[in-house]
């Protein structure tokens, strides 16, 4: 699969993007609840869901804005991943408030963006160099 289809744009990065703020607001805050339009449900589910969309958005914004740059990673386009990393955090922290009123203000937006920043650059690696050749090697 090329690394730049919209599979591994809309599913596959915003999918692995999810798994890891997950993972990490369950290792970091085990046992929280987030109450969510009367309803507690738990953190890491809402970190997952606030991140996924969050990522569609950084998504869209590097098909429209840099169409010129194949894949943005770390090494290669340092100011598009941070500007990457600035828009999920920022896309999630919005996304959190809205739904979920207070819950930044006890977590705090250091903690979001350390949890977006982990997320952004650990799945680029994870779908780029171990999802995708493995999908290469089964599809042939």
């Amino acid at each position: 699969m090329d690394q730049k289809s919209p599979k591994r744009d809309y599913l596959l990065k915003p999918a692995a993007v999810a798994g890891i703020a997950a993972a990490g607001s369950a290792v970091w805050r085990p046992g929280w609840k987030v109450e969510v339009m009367g309803t507690k449900i738990p953190l890491p589910l809402f970190a997952a869901g606030t991140t996924f969309v969050a990522a569609e958005v950084c998504a869209l914004i590097n098909d429209y804005l840099f169409p010129h740059i194949p894949v943005i990673n770390v090494w290669q386009a340092p100011a598009h991943t941070a500007l990457n990393v600035g828009t999920l955090a920022a896309g999630t922290a919005l996304l959190e408030n809205q739904l979920a009123p207070g819950l930044l203000q006890q977590m705090g937006m250091t903690e979001v963006a350390a949890l977006s920043l982990l997320a952004e650059i650990s799945s680029t690696y994870l779908v780029d160099d171990l999802i995708l050749p493995m999908m290469d090697k089964w599809s042939a």
